[in-house]
């Protein structure tokens, strides 16, 4: 697979050819510089599978879906959209059937084509929910609106020189609800 290609791609042409062992990630890590194909004012390149903080992207869980054995899920996006809008929601998964489920509702069972299931669903503030199953194991992965910010705590942690203090910040992040994107 050439550089720039999808995790679909790659993970394609190495299933098909028995000579190739995996795909090569020119970055595990965004980073500064090398913004291709973004311009100025990027100056990040965001090709890695973790970001520049060192959590796992999206391709992170991807390319699990390829290479581990035990089942996995991971669903996206983030459940934080305008009331009605379409939404494309993915799975990225190792089993052989998804069904998703929007505020409980099942939207439908798909079958899994190259480690994902995908649905277009109306975006409704709540939550939504797959469950994979493969063979006799099922697994399911939520996500969940978010609503107004819980808790952010600013403490001094060394002491206070004139005007070098420094502030270090806790955010609690509650049962893995993501942030909208934008502001509404």
């Amino acid at each position: 697979a050439s550089f720039g290609e999808s995790i679909e791609e790659c993970m394609s042409c190495v299933e098909e050819k028995e000579y190739n062992a995996g795909c090569f990630a020119w970055s595990g890590f965004d980073y500064y510089g090398e913004p291709e194909p973004l311009v100025w004012p990027s100056v990040i390149y965001q090709g890695g599978i973790m970001d520049l903080c060192g959590f796992e992207k999206d391709t992170a869980y991807e390319l699990a879906a390829w290479y581990k054995e035990e089942l996995n899920v991971h669903l996206m996006p983030h459940w934080n959209w305008n009331p009605g809008d379409e939404v494309r929601v993915c799975a990225f998964t190792n089993a052989e059937t998804a069904e998703l489920f929007v505020n409980g509702r099942s939207v439908g069972e798909k079958k899994v084509n190259l480690r994902r299931a995908e649905w277009k669903v109306p975006f409704e503030a709540g939550s939504i929910k797959v469950i994979v199953r493969k063979g006799e194991e099922e697994l399911c992965d939520e996500v969940l609106t978010a609503g107004a910010p819980a808790k952010l705590v600013v403490e001094d942690v060394t002491p206070q020189k004139e005007g070098n203090g420094y502030a270090r910040r806790y955010a609690n992040r509650v049962r893995r609800i993501r942030p909208p994107q934008r502001s509404p």
